[in-house]
């Protein structure tokens, strides 16, 4: 049934697709509306709702084992806020989480400066967030 629903999305069909299961929607789904009590709550463009409802951004940055100066250039980005480390909280080793305030084209510099500044890189990823959260974040939690 998912891969009917997919090959239906990819030819660009509208398809009315109702789920308490939020990951299916949002693997399927590019646009959502949210019914709370039987109220329209949001719709829209699932990327364009998760960027307008979460002030920030929460980046995973791996290195090989240079997070001192790591961190050194994190601090003085204006865009970067809440740095922690593997130390403080369940990241694997050499890992620094961080909030980006920034656009792309600002985040896509801050990597360069990473990388020009020779910290040895190997993962520097942002996370999406998941449409439960939105969903949490649209909603009082009443069941319709």
């Amino acid at each position: 049934m998912r891969e009917l629903l997919r090959e239906l999305k990819n030819m660009g069909k509208t398809i009315f697709f109702s789920s308490h299961i939020l990951s299916e929607v949002a693997d399927i789904c590019t646009s959502i509306a949210v019914l709370e009590a039987g109220h329209l709550v949001a719709y829209g463009d699932l990327a364009e709702m998760k960027q307008k409802l979460r002030p920030h951004r929460v980046v995973h940055v791996r290195t090989l084992g240079q997070l001192e100066d790591l961190q050194k250039v994190l601090i003085m980005n204006d865009h970067v806020n809440g740095i922690l480390t593997s130390a403080e909280v369940d990241l694997p080793p050499d890992t620094i989480r961080f909030d980006f305030t920034g656009s792309d084209q600002q985040m896509s510099s801050l990597l360069a400066e990473l990388i020009q500044g020779e910290i040895p890189i190997v993962s520097f990823s942002e996370d999406g967030g998941d449409l439960e959260d939105l969903f949490l974040h649209l909603t009082r939690g009443i069941v319709s």
